[in-house]
């Protein structure tokens, strides 16, 4: 047997291997971070089920006691909506109980004696852990620590019935939901700060950091680019030399890069949620960030919340940079010589202090947003993380979901506040969704339907708008298993690259799926390259060819290996091919 078998459009030798699910790699290719850019994680297919209808907004609802205790017993009639003031006829009415629902309370105040028939069942919990918007060794609380008290959590959370997953922002490394807890230590320690955007800003000026770009793109805060101008100021200067023309400039671009950044992180968190919605059992996504800025992607983040709470998804977040992750300004600044230049200094000072708390909030507000929206604790001002864990790992005892149908009339694309009431109850807080956006209705509709690479996933024709060759190997290691890494050889000179300054750009998605005989997918395993190629790396690439390499765990058995490779643009390459495991 070789160790390198080909797969290409027909069938093939058969491969006796067992795999392993690892992360993306790029095989034996030499190139700068900036080049290519990969993320993967488990195929999460397009799933029908979670269908939204474009005229209900769905709201989750949880009502506490003085105690902090969930309340019980609920029914349609105590609970009012209020839509941008209007009061909305509840339409749907229905409650979710999830195990542990012991300290329970009754409306007239009293504890219920023992769990609610029907609660105990299976739980899934999906350990999230921000790795690109991580500032570790910056923040005293943030990956490093949290990487610690998760693998701390998970030695005491491990019960019967309880399986967990591990997923990060990169998409490495990845592990689906298991009951292993060597796999589960493995992973966590695994997680590692994957930074693409420095706090510190551009090298211009340093000043112009992703919130600071926010105020002055965004927000057209003069107050923020006198800042600029005052910290990027000459030697001996009171006002910069660097013209407003160039300040802004350097601010748009960081924010642009922020904002792609957030965009993709809030995918990366939808396809988590995705993937928790398949579990058969209570799930709960425990989302553990420095956080992140999503202003202007309101409505990216609130369709997340939609499809989490249609799903039944809770999603808790945990702040993991804590109380000591934002410092005081220690730097002093120098109030002597002429009057316009301590003006100045005390401009600064002032701008520090009052944008501190507000740039913490602006980083937290997804957490809380996600949290809130979902029924779900946002755990934050806390060093304690091994606390947090404990506390966000249980979804809500009990959880109410309500919705209420859209006006005929409604703008689409539009935020609109909400309130939600309980009367005739007693209560100390309810938990809600503070708003939401109107969908729109056209999109939203095809959000909902499964895209062509998610179609061609389980298709059996093939196609080959451009080359790709597959390969496969297989490695035993030290535990006895195998491992099967199928490499894919993409020829990009067939693809549409964009030009943009001295860079040509594409992004190329991979997916590569094991079957069984019926058709349904054992195991599958997703990735993209985001290609921004200097000219003497596309040349090279355009005469080899660009590989990824993805690897599979699967028990042994006869399978069918489909291949999926797309392009932004259209062009894709498809093929089956047989395989052996054993």
């Amino acid at each position: 047997m070789p160790e390198n078998a080909p797969c290409g459009r027909g069938p093939v030798e058969r491969i006796r291997y067992a795999a392993l699910l690892l992360p993306v790699l790029l095989a034996a290719q030499q190139v700068d971070p900036d080049e290519i850019r990969v993320k993967s994680q488990a195929y999460a297919p397009h799933l029908p089920t979670l269908r939204v209808e474009t005229n209900l907004v769905e709201i989750g609802v949880v009502v506490r006691d003085n105690s902090g205790r969930a309340v019980s017993g609920l029914a349609k009639e105590n609970f009012q909506i209020r839509d941008d003031g209007r009061e909305r006829e509840v339409a749907d009415f229905a409650v979710d109980s999830s195990a542990g629902a012991e300290a329970l309370t009754r409306p007239n105040g009293k504890a219920d004696a023992a769990p609610i028939p029907g609660t105990v069942g299976r739980r899934f919990i999906a350990l999230y852990f921000d790795d690109v918007n991580s500032k570790d060794e910056q923040h005293a609380n943030d990956l490093k620590q949290t990487r610690e008290a998760a693998g701390k959590f998970v030695k005491d959370a491990l019960q019967p019935g309880v399986k967990i997953g591990v997923f990060t922002t990169s998409g490495t490394p990845a592990l689906d939901f298991t009951d292993d807890p060597a796999k589960l230590s493995d992973a966590i320690a695994g997680v590692r700060a994957h930074p693409r955007l420095s706090e510190k800003g551009a090298s211009v000026c340093p000043a112009v950091t992703p919130y600071v770009a926010y105020l002055i793109a965004v927000r057209r805060d003069t107050e923020a680019a006198n800042d600029v101008a005052y910290q990027c100021r000459d030697p001996g200067q009171v006002i910069s030399r660097q013209s407003d023309e160039v300040t802004r400039a350097q601010a748009e671009e960081t924010w642009r890069r922020a904002k792609e950044l957030s965009m993709e992180t809030l995918e990366s968190i939808g396809r988590v949620t995705d993937r928790l919605a398949t579990m058969p059992g209570t799930r709960v996504l425990l989302l553990a960030s420095s956080g992140f800025l999503t202003a202007t992607l309101e409505p990216q983040r609130d369709r997340i919340v939609s499809r989490a709470l249609h799903a039944g998804v809770v999603i808790n977040g945990l702040d993991s940079k804590g109380l000591d992750g934002w410092r005081p300004i220690e730097a002093s600044v120098p109030l002597t010589g002429p009057g316009s230049r301590v003006a100045a200094g005390l401009a600064h000072q002032r701008f520090e202090v009052v944008q501190v708390g507000l740039r913490v909030d602006a980083m937290n507000e997804p957490l809380a947003a996600l949290s809130e929206g979902t029924g779900g604790i946002f755990f934050h001002d806390n060093n304690n993380l091994e606390a947090g864990f404990r506390e966000l790992a249980a979804p809500p005892e009990i959880a109410y979901r309500l919705s209420f149908r859209l006006p005929e009339a409604a703008a689409e694309d539009s935020y609109h506040k909400l309130t939600v009431k309980v009367v005739n109850a007693r209560y100390k807080s309810v938990q809600a969704r503070p708003g939401y956006f109107t969908p729109q209705r056209k999109a939203a509709q095809a959000e909902n339907s499964p895209s062509r690479f998610d179609k061609e996933v389980i298709a059996p024709d093939t196609i080959e708008d451009f080359p790709v060759q597959l390969s496969a190997s297989t490695t035993k290691l030290p535990s006895g298993e195998m491992t099967v890494s199928v490499v894919a050889n993409v020829d990009i000179s067939k693809l549409n690259f964009e030009k943009q300054k001295d860079r040509r750009t594409q992004k190329i998605r991979f997916l590569t799926a094991l079957m069984d005989a019926q058709g349904a997918i054992v195991a599958a395993k997703e990735a993209s390259m985001d290609l921004a190629l200097k000219e003497g790396t596309y040349n090279r690439f355009a005469k080899s060819g660009l590989n990824a390499k993805l690897t599979l765990q699967v028990p042994p058995g006869v399978y069918k290996l489909r291949e999926v490779v797309e392009e932004i643009g259209g062009k894709m390459s498809c093929s089956t091919n047989p395989i052996e495991v054993r």
